[in-house]
């Protein structure tokens, strides 16, 4: 996708990267907190598809769907196979969000854009641990996270700011302790 990357402008690379962000990572419910980047190795896909599924030609996709997918009219018969699918499943779901989680989805995609590649390292690799954790753990982090989008902006604030007064030694201890904590609610006790 990295050549793909190159040959889309600002604008189609915003359009293809928001329906593929709706289609993967769980915007209708806002449960992801870490947008997904659109899968980085085209050929991967094909290889770990098993069939191989038929290309969509641009002329066979419908006025509508030409319409949204515009930006990317001029490389969509170059694009795998599957990134095709996607792309189109993304459109699909795209289109059953409301404007305010369409709206959502532009704001996270432009917040991703503004950060570093070592920024977005970072953010993938929360991420993928957080997918590989069991779904009880995952519930308890997105009841942690809600916790806190709930504290108003001012004591946000302050949370903030004790944490990083904190030594590493006493952050560490923290994570420590949330870590035991979490693993005896997990363990029944």
């Amino acid at each position: 996708m990295a050549t793909d990357r190159n040959l889309m402008s600002g604008a189609a690379l915003a359009s293809a990267f928001a329906i593929a962000l709706a289609s993967s990572s769980g915007i209708a419910g806002a449960e992801s907190a870490t947008p997904a980047e659109p899968a980085a190795n085209p050929a991967a896909e094909q290889a770990n598809a098993g069939t191989s599924p038929a290309m969509t030609p641009w002329a066979s996709l419908s006025a509508e769907q030409q319409q949204l997918l515009a930006p990317l009219a001029a490389q969509w018969d170059q694009l795998p196979v599957l990134r095709q699918q996607r792309i189109l499943q993304g459109l699909e779901r795209w289109s059953t969000l409301t404007p305010e989680q369409q709206s959502q989805v532009r704001e996270r995609f432009q917040r991703w854009q503004e950060l570093t590649p070592e920024q977005r390292e970072r953010l993938r690799d929360r991420f993928q641990r957080f997918q590989a954790l069991p779904p009880d753990q995952q519930a308890q982090i997105r009841q942690q996270w809600r916790s806190y989008q709930s504290l108003t902006p001012e004591q946000r604030r302050e949370l903030r700011e004790r944490w990083q007064q904190l030594t590493p030694a006493e952050r560490a201890r923290i994570r420590e302790r949330l870590r035991h904590r979490a693993g005896g609610r997990r363990g029944g006790g």
